[in-house]
Parts: C-alpha cells; sequence; structure tokens
C-alpha cells in the first residue's frame, strides 16, 4: 500500500500514475481513509460498510489520519484516481460507487494541522537522494516501469489514460 505523491495536488498526481496504478491506487486509497475512519469512529465505519482497518502502522495510513488536510488530499486523490479509471474503462469504479460518499467527510475527531510532510515509502537508495518527496517518487516510479517493461516472463506496457508525464523518458 502506497501513496504515488509525485506533486503536491492530488490531481496532478492521480493524472501522473499509469492506468495498472489507477485500479489498484483507488482501492489502496479508500483503504487508507476506512482505517482512518475506524480508528476515529468504529461505528460510523461499520454503519457504511468501510473497509476493515489494514495496514495502521504503514507511513502512508499514519500520514493520511495524520490531519483533517492529508485525509482531504488522499480523498481528492482517490476521486480523480476514479475520474481517470472511468475515462479508461467508461465504467465507474466499485470503490467509487459504494464508498466515495461515505468517506468524503472526515472524522469529526481529526485535527486540522495544515498538510503534513510524508515519510516516504520506497526502496532506501531513492530515499536517501537530496531532492523533494514529488522527485523522489517520480524516481521510484520511473524505476519501477522500466522493470515492468523489461521483464523476461510476462512483460508490463506502460499505459497511461491521459498522457504520459513529460518526467518519464
Amino acid at each position: 500500500m502506497n501513496i504515488f505523491m509525485t506533486d503536491p495536488c492530488p490531481q496532478i498526481s492521480a493524472y501522473n500514475l499509469c492506468d495498472k496504478h489507477v485500479n489498484k491506487m483507488i482501492i489502496e486509497c479508500a483503504q487508507m481513509l476506512s482505517t482512518t475512519h475506524r480508528l476515529y469512529d468504529n461505528d460510523y465505519a461499520d454503519n457504511l460498510g468501510m473497509y476493515k482497518s489494514t495496514h495502521v502502522n504503514y507511513a502512508p495510513t499514519i500520514w493520511c489520519r495524520e490531519s483533517l488536510e492529508n485525509y482531504n488530499w488522499v480523498y481528492a486523490h482517490m476521486i480523480y484516481l476514479g475520474e481517470m479509471y472511468e475515462l479508461k474503462s467508461g465504467k465507474v469504479h466499485k470503490t467509487i460507487r459504494v464508498l466515495a460518499e461515505a468517506l468524503k467527510d472526515a472524522p469529526p475527531n481529526i485535527i486540522s494541522k495544515g498538510l503534513t510532510q510524508m515519510a516516504p515509502t520506497m526502496p532506501d537508495e531513492i530515499k536517501v537522494l537530496d531532492m523533494n518527496l514529488y522527485d523522489k517518487y517520480k524516481i521510484c516510479l520511473i524505476e519501477k516501469y522500466k522493470e515492468w517493461v523489461s521483464r523476461k516472463v510476462k512483460p508490463q506496457k506502460v499505459e497511461f489514460v491521459l498522457a504520459r508525464p513529460d518526467w518519464l523518458v
């Protein structure tokens, strides 16, 4: 589970992901948001059929619940990913259809303290590079995409719903 934060804007971060990530990341965002609700108000989460808690102590899940603004960033990112999915498939992703409305409002007890710095969840050799978080995630994705297309057994195509990001060379 991860958030590939390639830009401070959740929309641009969503547009920067390949179509394989789009589907997967909608679910992962909803799991992080659901986990936040379960930790703050489990009864509300149960009543609305949210996902069970998962990866509670994982850095992106911790970051999601650290502030109202982080929660809202992840929610917006999920919605933009849903738009990308719909553009590609012509269908509304099931997670968006079932949980978008329930996850729209953050738990009432989450504190507002601005968008906080997310701890990078990536290979150590990328974490230590002297650059901002967004560029580190771009490098992480570049490396991942290179690996996908060069696999000897079952290589994967890297396709984008809109356009290939400028930083992906």
